[in-house]
């Protein structure tokens, strides 16, 4: 193939066009150009690199780009598309003696698909937050460590045999395995199998529609053709009823025994919750006024708990005025109030800069949540902040089930940081609304999935000042080093893509001439970053180019 020196602009014009054509034709699942695997025969795996490079001496311009893994003689080849049909390329490594498969390299896509719930589409507090870019990377249930997450919550009463509640409901094994009319456990509670019921001091339910429809927004049986489906799809929900403060303390105390005890049996006994929801609480009364209810906010961080807190259904300014929970100045607390869904503050709810940290949707009462309701029945509109805090609740939870391995081991070592870590995630993360702008501490909505975003950034290696706004907001190149670089060098490339979308990174000469090529599907928790060898290349000047749908980023490299 011909090619004709380019001048900078006109280098300039073609890297752009050249990437844009490309990523508008390309799909995510696309063959990655240019791209070979190669397996060779297992008894050659102890002489595989040099066998490797057998294979490369009969095809000029074929060359090395990667040892797949260490367990097995597997390769991935790079080649010029211009120079090699790939088909015929593949079909002339595949003869040789020495190959046992060649195979062609493709972009993963994530398998998630919108549940099949029936009512999932009314649901459209769930698309506020982000909650189905959420699902491509978890839908919740379980950590990556194979714990069961557990959300605790307390309100009026439940209707526990609801189609889309009950196999969402906390089970209680060492009851339910245990001895009738016994307190198999040792906590107090006997027979406490799906929790307790404060009012009565009984282990079975009143049945009422709140404590249902709360319960429904958290964590409804998900991808189940029934109903709706919860922030959670396979989490689950701890029921405990209560009616009084007396009630509601006795009800916190219950949450933290079950927490400490798993702590303390690293999992054998007891329960993770990772967070509680009050959807309740009193108008006009401070926190310093009920000190057992407030204390034990941070009894509950202490152990790994984050708890959400409803305000109040008024608007009113409640560091003025007085509410709880909200007024709980625990770290270990997240005060919520009501936005519907134009993204406006609901006007019958409360505000206050200090007391409350954000909203959630939930909506007016004549333009709520579609959720689950008392009667195995659904309620098409459950507002206020009632509705607005299992958000919240529920968003705590879904953020633990995305972690990797080693967040989760790190943060479950001191879980007091944990809860503190999740908190710092949903504030720091929040849609900055107008409408909210000196009401409450943030200023902004929740985001469930930038959250995600944010708790990756923070585990990005690469140092930077402000690692949200870096790798999440400016999705460019970040870094390229060294630079200059001698041509036996590694050149690394750290990118911020916080969407996790495809991204395509491409090495050009000064010709315009597309040297190297990389399709990355970057996964949450994974560093982004890349490094290419470039041994074949002649001192220049080189161009890297980033590319993920938006406006290209070029980086010049100087090679000698």
């Amino acid at each position: 193939m011909n090619y004709k020196i380019l001048g900078p602009f006109f280098l300039a014009c073609f890297l752009f066009l050249n990437v844009i054509l490309t990523a508008q034709n390309q799909p995510n699942y696309a063959r990655i150009n240019g791209t070979l695997i190669v397996e060779l025969e297992h008894h050659l795996k102890a002489a595989g690199d040099q066998e490797i490079q057998n294979v490369l001496k009969q095809f000029p311009g074929l060359q090395l780009q990667a040892k797949i893994t260490p367990y097995a003689p597997i390769y991935l080849l790079r080649f010029d598309p211009d120079q090699y049909v790939s088909q015929n390329l593949r079909a002339a490594v595949q003869k040789l003696p020495a190959v046992r498969h060649t195979q062609y390299n493709y972009s993963l896509q994530p398998r998630t698909e919108p549940p099949n719930d029936p009512n999932f589409d009314a649901q459209w507090s769930l698309d506020l937050i982000q909650a189905p870019e959420f699902w491509d990377y978890s839908t919740g249930g379980v950590t990556a460590t194979g714990d069961t997450i557990v959300i605790a919550i307390l309100d009026s009463g439940f209707d526990v045999d609801h189609e889309d509640l009950r196999d969402n409901l906390w089970i209680n094994w060492a009851e339910a395995n245990g001895t009738t009319n016994l307190d198999d456990d040792l906590n107090a509670y006997t027979d406490d199998i799906i929790g307790w019921n404060f009012k009565n001091n009984t282990p079975v339910h009143g049945e009422t529609s709140h404590g249902t429809s709360v319960a429904g927004i958290i964590g409804a049986r998900g991808n189940n053709s029934t109903g709706i489906t919860g922030l959670n799809w396979n989490a689950k929900l701890m029921i405990l009823t209560v009616g009084t403060v007396a009630e509601i303390i006795s009800g916190y105390y219950y949450v933290l025994n079950k927490r400490l005890a798993y702590n303390q049996s690293n999992g054998a006994e007891g329960a993770f919750v990772v967070a509680t929801n009050a959807s309740l609480g009193l108008e006009k009364v401070f926190c310093d006024e009920l000190p057992s209810w407030g204390e034990v906010y941070d009894y509950l961080g202490e152990a790994g708990v984050l708890n959400a807190g409803a305000t109040a259904n008024e608007n009113w300014n409640v560091d003025q005025l007085g509410d709880m929970p909200t007024t709980c100045t625990s770290d270990y607390l997240i005060g919520v109030t009501n936005s519907d869904r134009f993204d406006e503050k609901v006007q019958e709810a409360g505000f206050g800069t200090t007391s409350i940290d954000l909203s959630a949707p939930g909506g007016p009462a004549n333009g709520g949540a579609f959720t689950t309701s008392s009667d195995n029945t659904y309620d098409e509109s459950f507002g206020g902040t009632s509705a607005a805090t299992p958000h919240v609740a529920g968003s705590i939870a879904l953020l633990y089930s995305a972690l990797d391995t080693a967040q989760l081991l790190a943060l479950k070592a001191n879980p007091a940081q944990a809860a503190l870590s999740m908190k710092a995630a949903i504030l720091n993360s929040v849609d900055q609304l107008p409408a909210l702008e000196g009401l409450v501490a943030t200023g902004g909505r929740l985001n469930l999935f930038s959250a995600l975003k944010y708790l990756h950034a923070q585990t990005e290696e690469f140092p930077v000042d402000a690692p949200y706004e870096t790798y999440t907001t400016r999705r460019s190149l970040i870094r390229v080093f060294p630079n200059p670089i001698q041509a036996s060098e590694s050149l690394t490339i750290i990118y911020g893509n916080g969407d996790f979308a495809p991204i395509n990174i491409r090495l050009y000469n000064a010709l315009g001439q597309e040297l190297q090529q990389y399709r990355l599907q970057p996964q949450p928790f994974e560093q982004q970053r890349l490094s290419i060898d470039i041994p074949n290349l002649q001192r220049g000047t080189y161009f890297v180019v980033v590319e993920n749908g938006k406006s290209p980023v070029v980086e010049k490299v100087l090679v000698y």
